[in-house]
């Protein structure tokens, strides 16, 4: 059986178990060398799999030297979310980590292929885009709490817009 098939296997069945036992991914990943890259791409898949968002969480979160945590990947987060979008997961797993993608434009793109509304309206605030938070509001349905969120970004004096 391929290596990483049988990393996926122990990631399915065995992700709980301590590192000293042989069917722990983690010490599959020691012992045969595994990049950190082989290894996320294939514990996000297995957990993702079995709709442990939990667990799915956990490996993204790093610690820094502060004690603080924060999200990282060696992927690209938006590689992260077509993983988690085949695998159905929820719209607020979904949005936490749309909401990672560095770049503006491809956020707004992910978020509204992904139905992220909230992700969307943030990062047009962000830009202090008035037309396209506009255009975007005409999108949403009467009433909606989205479109009620644009409107009050919309009627607020404090941001200072670009158009």
């Amino acid at each position: 059986m391929p290596l990483i098939t049988t990393l996926y296997y122990c990631c399915f069945y065995h992700y709980a178990e301590a590192e000293g036992t042989y069917s722990s991914p983690l010490n599959i990943r020691q012992t045969f060398k595994l990049s950190e890259k082989q290894f996320f791409v294939t514990a996000l898949a297995a957990r993702a799999k079995l709709k442990a968002w939990s667990d799915v969480d956990s490996l993204f979160t790093s610690r820094n030297w502060l004690g603080f945590t924060r999200k990282k990947s060696p992927l690209s987060f938006q590689r992260v979310v077509d993983v988690l979008h085949k695998n159905s997961a929820p719209t607020q797993v979904l949005q936490d980590y749309v909401a990672l993608v560095d770049d503006a434009e491809l956020r707004i793109t992910l978020a509204q292929k992904h139905k992220c509304h909230d992700i969307v309206i943030n990062t047009y605030r962000d830009l202090k885009d008035r037309q396209q938070l506009l255009g975007y509001r005409a999108k949403m349905e009467r009433g909606s709490a989205e479109e009620r969120k644009i409107n009050e970004l919309l009627n607020n004096s404090q941001i200072r817009w670009k158009n």
